[in-house]
């Protein structure tokens, strides 16, 4: 166990030792002369007498490739500046960016890797008499990679270099004061600790005492800052010490977590002392006194911007051929010159953006001034494009020497067709298709789904939890809810399962109302159904272990007769549910980890035939089509094939997919035959009919897998349904029924879609949302155009029971097949010519008997070479 715990530890140190957070590291004898010589001049030095202002300027040197490509995004220049302007504000040191940024096109120097590297690019484009300060991709000294690096007054060449990935970020607004704190001389505040021994003693020449003994020239050489142990990883998420170590003295360091020069986390670190302060303008009035000159220009910065919806349709989102107001804040910092002649113009390079109204005059921006466009914002028409758009507001104004002082602001615009505070994340993982229910009857629907941390959420069309929501189960939900009235009392209840093998019956205020533990688990969906000859609806789900049960059950938790049956394979998905023998009760169909797909009847008996066996598992719920009274029960398997078998577990066809299916059938209507619908590991959804026959537009390639099942609608009310599903790439996609994309579809989403969509008219506006879950929560699609989900398979499994089944019956019979006979009159003749042609010129759409009818020569297509069989038949060769 010692051996172990050793090289654990020396891993850790091994790969901490890998970065460095600063790289600025004075020689012993030049650290010693600084602070003696500092110990003796600070006290002549009152803190009052300080001056008020003492300027800054710094040339900011963004490092690119050759051809100007990449480098540090110039908004976090301005985010810097007030980075510094904070930790500097006690001290009166006001930083200001002299000139325009200086781009060094050089891809030599994107990456430093040594300090003779890091000498010659402070030696590119020198600006004198400021703080050259250099933003490069990569900064390493030939043993670690820094956050940055800077130079003592001492130094024969000078300047600052700073790794992009440490400038002004979001998680770390210290790394560049820090910098910027050794140009002026400030050590570290754990400067001269050494490596604790075994004991957890640091005891080096220059270590600082805890009790402060000889604190001038020792540590920073500075007695209000408190003797530091270097607090690398030694400060916890709310910025407190948690370190143990004792200096020489025996003493437990009691550091500061908040110092700006130590080596705390970079948010907690905000603080300088008094004396750190008075050091700073103390190096600069003595041995950088070129720097202290006052800026000609004025220095504007953006506060805050926002963009709304103007004119639209009143759902806070940004959507196509909407116009939106664009608002800036800017402030000319104080003690800065004026802005005269101040003039703003929005511009954007896109087409698909239109500039309504995008010119703002000022005529005297005053120092310390803001000014806003809110009561006159700028206008913008959003055009026929889905995406994030990007806008510039470029400032000019004229300047004390006459010059144009020049400002861009970068602005971004998110169009999107998501519905108001959609998506909503915070969620766990949301396998769980929703179901759309108005719970409460108020008029309003709320959309019902469980999450991985094994809740039941009710939400409104807001996100806002009903009363009585969230319902802990327990465990990961994976399954979709099943919503029925059990009972017949009027009242529905949703029943769900959980991981932990709970069946769950839940009323719509949130009460539980059955908590059944089946000691297996429950990873799929329930099927609502009547299995026996009483009028209230049963539940049945299989369990997910080896030695697993399918059940049906009870509203009040008793087992229907002759159940539960024993399987003994896995099923990961729910079951399906249809009157395949036509006795008036629902039988089941279950698909399992062990090949095999069985067909159950509502007694309890195993039909002859089955089980189907194939050569993978199934990972998904098969599904049941009866089509004219003819039972086909589908389903997708990890061997690659996609089966269509008989209610005698005959294999009536078989399909080859090329990739594992996980995701269940989807139906729809083509009104002379069916189509049926499934998608790929590889990302591809597949077409077919009834007969195993590629539909025309398919498949389409989604580039990522897809695990979900689809759902139909039709999203523009021209009476033909749009195809809607997601793959793993948090793609959203709307294909019409012969492959074509829908107009604005794919939508490219941040997470990945793992939740069945769902979709309906959520807000009562007439037009239909499509609703997703993903691995962070809950995606709505709003789209944009009145909609109509009447009859179609608009929800994982079709329907609110959760049976999987589809059923169809066609006017259209012919008890009497014949190859080439397309019109059933048992004669091959000119009309089934005419027929075929028209067919296959999009003139008339095939129905099922016509599709096997015409394909003479089996290919699954109909084409010209159908039509040279049929006439060589009526010709007699």
């Amino acid at each position: 166990m010692e051996v172990k715990n050793l090289i654990i530890i020396l891993f850790l140190s091994l790969a901490l030792s890998a970065f460095e957070e600063c790289g600025t590291v004075p020689d012993f004898e030049n650290y010693q002369k600084n602070i003696k010589n500092f110990s003796v001049e600070k006290a002549n030095i009152e803190r009052d007498e300080m001056p008020n202002i003492i300027w800054a300027p710094i040339t900011f040197h963004i490092v690119r490739s050759d051809n100007g490509v990449g480098g540090l995004p110039p908004h976090r220049i301005d985010i810097g500046l007030s980075d510094i302007l904070n930790a500097y504000s006690n001290s009166n040191i006001l930083p200001y960016q002299l000139g325009n940024i200086d781009y060094i096109d050089n891809s030599d120097f994107l990456s430093i890797e040594s300090y003779e590297e890091m000498d010659q690019l402070r030696q590119i484009n020198v600006v004198e008499n400021s703080i050259n300060i250099y933003a490069v991709d990569i900064l390493n000294n030939g043993e670690n990679d820094l956050c940055g690096i800077s130079t003592f007054t001492w130094y024969n060449t000078q300047g600052i270099i700073m790794a992009n990935s440490c400038f002004a970020t979001s998680d770390n607004h210290s790394t560049l004061a820090h910098e910027i704190g050794h140009y002026f001389n400030l050590f570290h505040t754990h400067q001269g600790s050494v490596d604790p021994d075994e004991n957890g003693v640091i005891s080096g020449n220059s270590t600082e005492y805890v009790d402060g003994t000889e604190c001038s020239t020792r540590g920073d050489g500075l007695c209000d800052t408190p003797a530091d142990p270097n607090l690398s990883d030694l400060v916890g998420d709310s910025c407190e010490y948690i370190g143990e170590y004792v200096d020489g003295h025996g003493d437990q360091f009691d550091p500061d977590e908040t110092n700006l020069m130590s080596y705390s986390t970079k948010n907690c670190r905000t603080y300088l002392s008094n004396d750190q302060n008075i050091k700073s303008v103390y190096t600069i009035e003595t041995e950088r006194p070129e720097l202290n000159y006052p800026p000609i220009n004025p220095f504007i910065i953006m506060i805050d911007s926002s963009i709304v919806e103007f004119n639209g349709d009143g759902d806070g989102k940004i959507n196509p051929y909407e116009v939106a107001s664009v608002n800036i804040n800017i402030q000319n910092w104080e003690n800065w010159p004026d802005a005269n002649n101040v003039e703003i113009n929005l511009v954007s390079n896109s087409p698909y953006i239109n500039i309504i109204d995008g010119t703002h005059s000022i005529d005297i921006l005053s120092s310390g001034q803001n000014y806003s466009t809110d009561s006159d914002p700028f206008k913008i028409e959003t055009l026929s494009e889905l995406g994030i758009f990007h806008l510039k507001a470029i400032l000019t104004s004229e300047t004390q020497n006459e010059t144009i002082y020049l400002k861009e602001f970068d602005l971004k615009l998110e169009v999107s067709l998501y519905q108001e505070r959609f998506p909503l994340t915070g969620y766990n993982q949301v396998e769980s298709s929703p179901f759309v229910f108005d719970i409460d009857q108020d008029g309003e629907k709320e959309m019902i789904f469980g999450d991985y941390d094994g809740l039941v959420h009710c939400i409104d069309r807001l996100g806002n939890e009903k009363n009585g929501f969230p319902v802990g189960v327990g465990d990961d939900i994976w399954g979709a809810p099943a919503i029925a009235d059990l009972n017949l009392d009027g009242d529905f209840e949703i029943i769900i399962v959980s991981k932990n093998g709970l069946l769950n019956i839940i009323n719509l205020s949130g009460g539980q109302d059955l908590v059944l533990d089946l000691d297996q688990f429950l990873m799929g969906t329930p099927a609502i159904g009547n299995f026996d000859y009483d009028d209230d609806l049963e539940i049945a789900i299989a369990g997910y272990s080896n030695s697993s049960y399918l059940y049906v059950i009870n509203y009040d938790g008793s087992p229907v007769e002759n159940f539960p049956l024993f399987i003994g394979e896995k099923v990961l998905r729910g079951p399906s549910i249809f009157d395949v023998d036509e006795n008036g009760l629902h039988d089941i169909v279950i698909a399992t980890e062990s090949n095999n797909i069985y067909l159950i009847y509502d007694n309890g008996s195993i039909a002859n035939g089955f089980p189907f066996t194939s050569n993978g598992k199934f990972k998904s719920s098969p599904s049941v089509l009866s089509s004219n009274d003819d039972i086909i029960i589908l389903a997708g398997c990890r061997d690659n094939y996609y089966y269509a078998i008989n209610s005698l577990g005959e294999m009536i066809w078989s399909f080859d997919a090329g990739s594992s299916i996980s995701t269940s059938t989807g139906f729809l209507n083509l009104n002379n035959k069916v189509g049926l619908f499934f998608g790929t590991d590889l990302g591809i959804l597949h077409g077919l009919d009834e007969n195993g026959h590629i539909l025309q537009g398919f498949p389409i390639n989604t580039n990522n897998s897809i695990t979900i099942s689809p759902s139909f609608s039709d999203l523009d009310n021209d009476g033909q349904a749009e195809i809607i599903f997601g793959n793993s790439g948090g793609r959203i996609s709307s294909y019409s029924i012969d492959g074509v994309s829908t107009q604005f579809f794919p939508i490219n989403g941040d997470f990945s879609i793992i939740g069945s969509p769902s979709i309906d008219d959520i807000d009562f506006d007439d037009d239909l949302e499509l609703i997703f879950g993903t691995t962070a929560g809950i995606s709505i699609i709003d789209v944009k155009s009145i909609g109509n989900n009447e009859n179609y398979w608009k929800m994982y499994k079709g329907d609110m029971h959760r049976t999987g089944s589809f059923e169809v019956n066609y006017d259209f019979e012919c008890d009497n097949f014949l190859l080439g006979d397309l019109d059933c009159d048992q004669i091959i003749n000119i009309s089934d010519v005419i027929t075929i042609v028209a067919i296959i010129l999009n003139q008339s759409q095939p129905n099922y008997y016509q599709e096997s009818a015409g394909d003479l020569n089996n290919d699954n297509i109909l084409d010209i070479l159908d039509i040279i069989s049929i006439i060589n038949n009526i010709l007699g060769s």
